[in-house]
Parts: structure tokens; C-alpha cells; sequence
């Protein structure tokens, strides 16, 4: 459960990071700035409702186009094992670190993750964060990490995309705006903080390339 302290530091970090992104509209950057507001009076469970509010209400209208190259997207085992699995595999495991070990064992690793997708969308918007597969490919799990600036630690599923099955699968992407970071609450979150870094609203399995297991 997230302690006081961390609801402090994320509404005050967010208001600033979306009043501050002078890509979005004066008008959304106003809203963020009375967001901000709010925290300075100690109100912060209200500015985060209004910062949830905001990003509702602007995501849908930011502009976006058909990718132009392919991405990719990092998650940790933990991530996969919630989110992307069967049900009927997740329940043979109590836990990601069983699921992981299972994964370890196999000679095909890439081969049995993909037997065990489950359900579509692959990648629902708030969590659609993605990176020119180029700037990942060949790396090993720690330099994938420190490339990403990503806080969850190896082994890692790698989801390619190919720019071909995006396109075929109506998927667009965006450049991440400040109003990005409202919905997981990425406190660490600056514009440029990978290079290309774009971000999807809903991506289906069709657009899936592979998957690449990197321990």
C-alpha cells in the first residue's frame, strides 16, 4: 500500500512534470499548475484525483501517427506473470518466481512464453510505454536496463513489434507527454528519458512480432 509520504511525492512530482511540458496546451497545463496548487494547501489525495481527471480527460485528444519503425517494450516476469499470461497457466503457479523458474527450465524459453499468452489487448494504454527495438537489440539484461533506466530488475521478456503488424493492426504511437506519467505514477519520468520512446493507447496481439526472454 502507498504510505502518505509516497502520495505526497507523487502529486507534487506530477503536477510539476505536467505543468511544466510545454507541449501540452496552456489549458491542460493550467488544470496541472491548479493541481499544484492544491499540494502547496497539503491537499494532495485531491490533486492526484484531479491529475487522474486531467489525463482522462486530454490523452484522448493528443495527436498520433502510424509507426515509422519497430518497437519494442521491457517487462519484468512479475509484469508478464500478472498480466499476460493464461489464466489457466497463471493458476499452476502461486507466485511469478515459480512462473520464472519454469521459464529457466526451458530450452525454448521464447517458444513457451508465447504458448502462454493470454488475453488481448497484449498491452492496454496506460502501460503501452515502448522503445526503438534497434536501441535494445543485442544487449544483455543489464544494459538493457541501464539503456531503459528501467527500476525492475532481470530477467526480462522483451515484446518486439514490427512496424509491419502495427500498422496492419491500426496501431499509432505518440511522443510521452508529461500528462504520461499520471496514471502509474513514473515520478522519475522526464521528456527524452529514452530516446524515441513512444507510447500506444491499446496494443493487440496481432501486432506482436516475438517474444525475446533476456535473463
Amino acid at each position: 500500500m502507498t504510505d502518505i509520504s509516497d502520495r505526497v511525492a507523487q502529486a507534487v512530482t506530477l503536477s510539476r512534470i505536467t505543468s511544466n511540458d510545454r507541449h501540452l496546451s496552456p489549458a491542460v497545463r493550467k488544470r496541472a499548475f491548479g493541481c499544484a496548487l492544491l499540494c502547496a494547501n497539503h491537499q494532495y489525495a485531491l490533486a492526484l484525483q484531479r491529475l487522474d481527471a486531467l489525463h482522462k480527460d486530454t490523452v484522448p485528444h493528443l495527436k498520433t501517427q502510424a509507426p515509422q519503425v519497430d518497437y519494442a517494450r521491457c517487462i519484468g516476469v512479475l509484469t508478464f506473470w500478472r498480466f499476460n499470461i493464461d489464466i489457466t497457466i497463471k493458476t499452476a503457479f502461486p507466485d511469478h518466481d515459480n512462473y520464472r523458474r519454469r521459464i529457466e527450465r526451458s530450452k525454448h524459453p521464447e517458444t513457451l512464453l508465447t504458448s502462454d499468452l493470454g488475453p488481448d489487448p497484449l498491452v492496454q494504454a496506460n502501460h503501452s510505454w515502448l522503445a526503438p527495438a534497434r536501441l535494445i537489440a543485442g544487449l544483455t539484461a543489464a544494459q538493457t536496463q541501464i539503456r531503459l533506466n528501467f527500476n525492475q530488475p532481470p530477467p526480462y521478456v522483451i515484446m518486439v513489434f514490427s512496424k509491419s503488424k502495427m500498422q496492419a493492426a491500426g496501431v499509432e504511437v505518440r511522443e510521452p507527454r508529461g500528462i504520461d506519467a499520471i496514471p502509474r505514477r513514473l515520478t522519475q519520468w522526464h521528456p527524452g528519458n529514452v530516446p524515441g520512446e513512444r507510447i500506444d493507447r491499446d496494443i493487440p496481439l496481432a501486432a506482436l512480432e516475438r517474444l525475446e526472454w533476456r535473463p
